[in-house]
């Protein structure tokens, strides 16, 4: 994740630290089309990471890969 215009602040998280994923579609959301990504980790100083404005096709698509991801790697262990 990278927010700021013109200062940059880059958040990545490593999948073994997400818990789950959630989308919300808040009423102007939906109206335009939008989502909001939110990806709860384990993390303590860091909560859950949250993508606001997501195009709503690619923010299901997002869940859904990062959600095959984490069935993935909870069968790993």
């Amino acid at each position: 994740l990278r927010q700021g215009r013109l200062w940059w602040k880059e958040t990545r998280v490593p999948i073994s630290r997400v818990q789950h994923v959630d989308l919300k579609h808040g009423p102007l959301e939906r109206r335009a089309a939008l989502a909001t990504l939110v990806v709860h980790t384990a993390a303590i100083h860091l909560s859950g990471v949250t993508v606001r404005g997501i195009p709503e096709a690619d923010a299901e698509w997002l869940r859904d890969t990062l959600a095959r991801q984490l069935d993935d790697a909870a069968d790993a262990l």
